[in-house]
């Protein structure tokens, strides 16, 4: 016996017409005719009498339907439980830098649930190093970071290049640039938000000039850097999604880098090992997917700095 055939005998008892069950599945009422006979056939007794254009089952058909609408049931029920393995299931524990753990990843995590609802998540905050060494004694299953650091018995998989600007006072002279380089930053009151890879920027600067770009201020928050530059004490390079809300009220003003140079990669980290659990292995395929908000910008984008997305 055929599924196919069960669910056709099935609506056939319920709609009680060839016509109309042949509707419900897409086929010729012919069809759905010589679905019913086989089924006859093969059960080698009749399983309902006709009247007119209505088919009504006889005491065996009605037997049958009892227990074929089970065996349909089953087969429903199979089909999603398989469907919820397919989305995935169980628990995914993951580390994460704050500029990823709170400015990008809650948003993240909320449409990855929506696509995996099964999937119960955890997130710990740890330091860069923290990330990294979490991941290394198996304390977690993935782990978020900026500018990644490779290591024996790990797997670096860069998901996002996060364009970074240079944020100013509006009145500070390179707001009017069309663009920016690193080496107009040259003596320059710079403010740096500690989560920012500034000593990655300067890799094309030349080791003897390296101390005219040393931060007149750090910070180990994005708030009170963003206030610093906001105040005049100097210029930071941000992601410009944390600026938006001071850039459109006119309270900052941001200037691209030239070409689009400067970027942050931003990796998942997770230890080498011959199968992935289910889980991780969802996570990680979506995490190489376009942003949930279709926008190319990748830690912080459209996210308030309190971490709510």
């Amino acid at each position: 016996m055929h599924m196919g055939t069960l669910r056709i005998f099935c609506d056939v008892a319920l709609t009680q017409s060839f016509t109309d069950a042949a509707r419900l599945h897409g086929c010729t009422p012919a069809n759905a005719s010589q679905s019913f006979h086989a089924l006859e056939r093969e059960l080698d007794m009749p399983l309902a009498e006709r009247f007119l254009r209505r088919v009504r089952l006889n005491p065996a058909g009605q037997l049958c339907h009892e227990y074929f609408r089970q065996m349909v049931g089953f087969e429903d029920a199979l089909v999603d439980k398989l469907d919820k393995i397919r989305k995935g299931s169980g628990s995914l524990e993951i580390a994460a830098c704050p500029c990823i753990g709170l400015y990008r990843l809650p948003r993240l995590l909320r449409a990855f649930q929506q696509s995996f609802p099964g999937i119960a998540v955890r997130v710990r905050h740890e330091s860069h190093d923290g990330v990294h060494q979490a991941v290394r004694n198996n304390l977690v299953d993935t782990g978020l970071v900026p500018y990644p650091r490779r290591g024996p018995g790990l797997v670096v998989g860069i998901f996002r290049r996060v364009p970074l600007v240079l944020a100013c006072h509006p009145a500070n002279p390179l707001a009017a640039l069309p663009m920016v380089t690193v080496q107009k930053l040259k003596n320059r009151p710079v403010v740096v938000w500690n989560q920012m890879p500034w000593r990655h920027l300067l890799s094309g600067v030349h080791a003897n000039e390296r101390h005219f770009f040393e931060p007149r201020h750090e910070f180990d928050e994005v708030e009170p850097a963003i206030e610093a530059v906001m105040a005049g004490a100097g210029v930071a390079v941000l992601p410009a999604s944390l600026v938006r809300d001071e850039v459109a009220q006119r309270r900052l003003a941001t200037v691209p880098f030239e070409n689009g140079r400067h970027t942050v990669p931003v990796a998942a980290l997770h230890r080498r090992c011959r199968k992935l659990p289910p889980a991780l292995q969802h996570f990680l395929q979506f995490l190489q997917q376009p942003e949930p908000d279709s926008s190319p910008m990748g830690m912080g984008e459209d996210v308030s700095r309190t971490g709510e997305g």
